[in-house]
């Protein structure tokens, strides 16, 4: 499976389930990775900090399923996400 995980009001309303979740996912062979639609200006860090070693795609403000389309990003079987649109 492909999951992409939000950041922003997703993650960050329980870290504690959701880097479980990711550890296990992972262990399991699921590729995860957090797609937000921060803007790189704003940064980043929190991220990394969060969940070290998993692949964050900022999509500065666009639409997240569109940016991965047409920037050559798997498309996820699995999104987690309070605001997929």
């Amino acid at each position: 499976m492909i999951i992409a995980l939000d950041f922003d009001d997703t993650y960050t309303q329980d870290p504690i389930l959701w880097s479980a979740f990711v550890k296990d996912a992972i262990q399991r062979g699921h590729y995860v990775f957090v797609v937000t639609a921060r803007k790189l200006s704003y940064g980043i860090a929190d991220i990394e900090l969060a969940l070290p070693g998993i692949e964050i795609i900022t999509t500065e403000g666009e639409k997240k399923r569109q940016y991965l389309k047409n920037n050559g990003f798997p498309d996820p079987s699995v999104w987690i996400d309070d605001m997929p649109e």
